[in-house]
């Protein structure tokens, strides 16, 4: 799967991030700087996008935690 497909996915491929090809440049050098999966900097995202919306951040980190859980080799 590409990661368009995957922020089509998870409905973020709007953002400039993913639309605009040197800000994804400028993203994807930061998150390899960073060691961070883009998968999961776009479910984080996503997440945080559902509840932004609604201005409602109760419940974001359970949000957060069930996907950083789902990363594998996670002790």
């Amino acid at each position: 799967m590409t990661v368009n497909e995957i922020a089509t996915r998870y409905a973020v491929d709007d953002l400039p991030l993913w639309r605009d090809p040197v800000s994804h440049d400028v993203l994807l050098e930061t998150l390899t700087a960073q060691h961070v999966d883009e998968e999961i900097f776009i479910r984080l995202l996503s997440a945080y996008r559902d509840l932004a919306h609604k201005q409602r951040v109760r419940g974001i980190t359970s949000d957060f935690d069930s996907i950083f859980l789902s990363i594998g080799g996670i002790d």
